[in-house]
């Protein structure tokens, strides 16, 4: 399995941007159950490290386009914690 780089999400449109980010925070999240009963598994800790670092780097290319998805990155925002307040939710209907 390839790992994708924040360049490579730099390109991609907000809806499969968006995508990946589900898909990334969802296999944490499964990686996680299995891992609290399996701790010594190798193979599910290297696939965890992975997904986090591909989730971490679609995270920062989405909160550099689109602004932050949660509080924690609103400071890395382009307009920083005044961005947040304004910023759409992403599931408020864009026009």
């Amino acid at each position: 399995m390839q790992m994708m780089s924040k360049a490579s999400f730099s390109q991609m449109p907000k809806d499969k941007l968006l995508c990946k980010i589900r898909q990334a925070q969802f296999s944490m999240h499964d990686l996680g159950l299995y891992l609290d009963t399996h701790c010594s598994d190798e193979t599910a800790l290297k696939h965890f490290a992975m997904h986090k670092a591909e989730l971490d780097a679609a995270l920062a290319a989405y909160t550099e386009r689109f602004g932050a998805l949660r509080r924690a990155d609103a400071a890395d925002s382009p307009n920083g914690w005044a961005a947040w307040a304004k910023t759409p939710f992403p599931w408020d209907k864009e026009d």
